[in-house]
């Protein structure tokens, strides 16, 4: 598409989009709803906070989870209140990174986990400012005598999960506002700007859907802007200014080509899936195909632990996941299916599966994070699921051990060394993303060809595009 032929649409957009918002003083909104809070006004400070809250303010999000924990103005929901707690805590909020460590610690609105606690009460300890003395005194408290109820170990992973820790901006997979100021019109000029832009908003219907929420994410996140699924001022000129720069650089932009491919797995009905993060390191683009032999598209990258090689993609929801498995851990030598897209261009197009069982519930140099395997595993396996032999998931594929490096060490080249990140270490990623994953119980086996067609339905090819 040549600039002059874009430029009409252009203004299009600019046009219908823009004349949507209006959005008031930020800095105003917070002030006005404080004191609506401390005089007792709770419905005006709700209604201030809440829009405030959605657009990313920690302040703000750590008062709506107050409001709903106590239940001032709004019927009292610990599971809300946790929500926003963890909102406002993973961008260095104090105050709610102590609050979500007494939730961690009491149970209350989150399941049960004293790791989690020690490492929010810690991160309150040492991130408070000298004003804020009375919430570290408080976190500390707390953590001390928490400290005395841990294992060794224990202690050691809430501080290892404590050090890694940073602050970071909203991701693709917090829930978007729920207000929607634009008109059908309006929604669908968006959409077809997001789909000249290569995403996948699904029809221009007019309807603010799942799909689109997520084709929203996806550019919000390509431009750097917080991937929250809503419409500001902020997106509407990036979309424009998107469009400006496609039209003029085409060719350039045409010249992405895909580096490479992995595996990955749907892991909730919100549509977030779960891969390695080294399938998605360095990637200007991150593409899934929503349907076999169908184009690919592009999908955010909602968050990523380089330590234990895992991330999150935030694609469209509403399609089949899968469950991990629920209660005793998987044993030595029980069966386990590998489902991905290994060797894309050159084997079948259609999923990949491969038997095998589980050798040994520990990687290389004793590294419990990870379970070796026997199943056969390829490049391009990486993030694909491992399942037991009730189809739910008990690892993350992610690598195979290096058979000429071995040879030139032991002089033999080994046979079916395979790893997966743990089950345990995949959840407890998932919790600490909020993500609402599912749990089955492995009490009765399937046939594998009964688990290979369940896997075909929550399976993806994940696509690195540079």
């Amino acid at each position: 598409m040549t600039m002059r032929a874009v430029l009409p649409f252009v203004a299009a957009v600019m046009l219908v989009l823009s004349v949507a918002f209006a959005l008031p003083a930020a800095a105003q909104t917070y002030r006005e709803s404080l004191a609506a809070y401390k005089r007792g006004d709770y419905a005006t400070a709700y209604r201030g906070f809440r829009r405030l809250a959605g657009q990313g303010n920690a302040r703000a999000q750590y008062f709506l989870a107050n409001m709903y924990g106590k239940g001032r103005g709004v019927r009292r929901n610990y599971t809300t209140a946790v929500r926003w707690y963890r909102r406002s805590a993973e961008q260095g909020d104090v105050y709610s990174q102590a609050m979500l460590g007494v939730h961690y610690e009491t149970g209350v609105g989150v399941r049960r986990n004293l790791i989690y606690a020690h490492k929010w009460f810690s991160l309150a300890i040492s991130r408070s400012t000298v004003g804020q003395r009375g919430v570290r005194d408080y976190a500390a408290k707390r953590r001390n005598k928490l400290a005395r109820r841990l294992t060794g170990s224990a202690l050691s992973q809430a501080r290892w999960l404590a050090r890694k820790w940073r602050p970071r901006k909203e991701t693709a997979l917090r829930a978007p506002p729920r207000r929607n100021a634009l008109r059908p019109r309006q929604v669908a000029s968006l959409q077809r700007a997001l789909a000249r832009l290569g995403y996948d908003p699904g029809p221009a219907d007019g309807v603010l859907g799942p799909r689109s929420r997520a084709a929203i994410r996806a550019f919000q996140a390509s431009v750097g802007l917080p991937a929250n699924g809503g419409v500001s001022n902020r997106l509407v000129n990036a979309v424009v200014d998107a469009l400006r720069r496609a039209s003029a650089s085409g060719p350039a932009r045409r010249s992405l080509r895909m580096a490479g491919t992995g595996s990955g797995f749907r892991v909730s009905a919100r549509g977030h899936i779960l891969t390695n993060a080294h399938v998605v390191r360095g990637c200007r683009e991150v593409r899934i195909p929503p349907s076999p032999n169908a184009r690919s598209r592009r999908v955010a990258v909602g968050a990523r632990d380089d330590g234990a090689d895992l991330a999150l993609l935030a694609g469209p929801a509403g399609r089949p996941f899968a469950a991990f498995r629920q209660g005793r851990r998987i044993r030595p030598a029980a069966s386990v299916i590998v489902a991905g897209y290994p060797l894309h261009g050159l084997l079948a197009t259609g999923l990949n599966v491969s038997k095998g069982i589980v050798s040994a519930l520990a990687g290389p140099r004793n590294n419990r994070r990870m379970i070796q395997i026997s199943a056969p595993v390829q490049r391009g396996n990486s993030g694909g699921p491992v399942l037991d032999s009730a189809g739910n998931v008990v690892g993350v594929v992610v690598s195979k051990l290096n058979a000429l490096k071995v040879a030139r060490v032991t002089g033999d080249i080994p046979q079916n060394v395979n790893f997966a990140v743990s089950a345990g270490t995949a959840r407890a990623f998932l919790n600490a993303e909020g993500v609402a994953y599912s749990t089955a119980p492995s009490d009765f086996a399937r046939t594998p060809e009964d688990v290979a067609a369940a896997a075909r339905k929550f399976t993806v090819l994940v696509e690195c595009w540079k």
